[in-house]
């Protein structure tokens, strides 16, 4: 490679920055790998990448400065740029990203997509992630119709910024979004957008292009933003919160108001004491013995109570409940006495932890 300036490069650039066309990660074809406290940073394809992956765990890693390779350059003569933090591409099953912090990505921080009748992509969790200034916080698209997505699950995240990275203004096509839903036609079942903050974004909150026979299930979040469309839904722009949950029939238990983070100035997102975050939690009665809640968590508390004073019919019914109600890598905790009936084989000890158990 070779560079050229017309004059004293200091007079003419602030910085030069070059990065490689590759992944920093490369991870096409691996299976049962855990990445765990890496920085993963300026590489101009995708920090994570590669397709037919399975049970790959990515926590506790910071990325950014990530992407923005020219791919290739369309007929009429606009060249089309690539690079997301994590992306499963293709065949991608049982994976989970969780306590990431992602930031500067050309594209989107987390995706999965694919193309073709062998792109089947099947339990993949992003849960508890901290995201800023990425073009897209999730963008997920798969097809054909012969292609199969089911149990996405983006849950617990914090997205901050859609769209005010380095790379908004020099893309040939402009377009932050928390959210970017292109065209899906793939049999389609359990995507969960759930429990997550979206605040700020330059263009849309979501965007949905095409198919979605099936939608994904969004509720419980927070968005707010003082800039941009609510929703560009197919071929409408919703402006604002209401028109876009009475148009879609989504978020039916979602909000539209700051999150009052801490002090957001200087990078601390977690919520203040008197977010409206907080509210959004439920507490409620239910009977361990006649029924458990409809919905999915990432932990379940149990401690004391079931593995110490039912009998074993019992202990095995409501351990089949807990274990159907926990996501994927989902953690369980008991008590540190107590322990898991022997046939609790799905239910994984964490070695330095008594009574912590993850879902396999």
């Amino acid at each position: 490679m070779y560079l050229v300036s017309e004059q004293s490069p200091p007079l003419r650039h602030s910085s030069i920055e070059l990065a490689l066309a590759r992944h920093v990660v490369n991870q096409g074809g691996k299976q049962h790998l855990v990445f765990d406290s890496l920085a993963i940073m300026y590489g101009a394809a995708h920090g994570f990448g590669g397709g037919n992956t399975r049970h790959i765990v990515i926590r506790n890693c910071d990325l950014a400065y990530i992407g923005g390779a020219h791919q290739f350059t369309r007929p009429d003569g606009r060249p089309v740029r690539y690079g997301n933090a994590i992306e499963f591409w293709n065949a991608a099953h049982d994976h989970l990203v969780e306590n990431c912090r992602i930031w500067e990505v050309y594209d989107a921080a987390l995706t999965n997509q694919g193309r073709g009748p062998d792109s089947r992509q099947i339990n993949i969790t992003y849960r508890n992630n901290l995201i800023w200034n990425a073009e897209y916080s999730f963008e997920y698209w798969n097809r054909p119709e012969a292609a199969v997505t089911r149990n996405i699950r983006f849950v617990h995240n914090t997205c901050i910024g859609a769209g005010r990275g380095w790379a908004h203004e020099q893309r040939p096509d402009p377009n932050g979004s928390h959210l970017m839903f292109y065209s899906n036609t793939a049999e389609t079942s359990g995507i969960q957008i759930r429990d997550n903050i979206f605040y700020d974004h330059t263009d849309w909150g979501s965007r949905y292009t095409g198919g979605w026979d099936v939608l994904p299930e969004l509720d419980h979040n927070v968005w707010y933003s003082k800039h941009g469309v609510m929703v560009y839904w197919f071929h409408d722009k919703l402006a604002s919160f209401d028109q876009y949950r009475e148009t879609t029939g989504l978020e039916a238990h979602s909000v539209f108001t700051d999150p009052a983070f801490v002090d957001p100035g200087n990078g601390d997102y977690r919520v203040a004491s008197d977010s409206p975050r907080r509210a959004l939690v439920q507490f409620r009665l239910s009977d361990i013995q006649q029924d458990s809640p409809a919905e999915s968590f990432s932990l379940i508390l149990c401690r004391n109570l079931v593995f110490t004073y039912f009998d074993d019919p019992l202990q095995q019914q409501v351990l089949a409940a807990l274990s159907e109600r926990l996501l994927p890598g989902g953690y369980l905790v008991i008590g540190k006495h107590e322990s898991l009936p022997a046939n609790a084989t799905r239910l994984v000890p964490d070695p330095a932890r008594l009574g912590l158990f993850r879902l396999g």
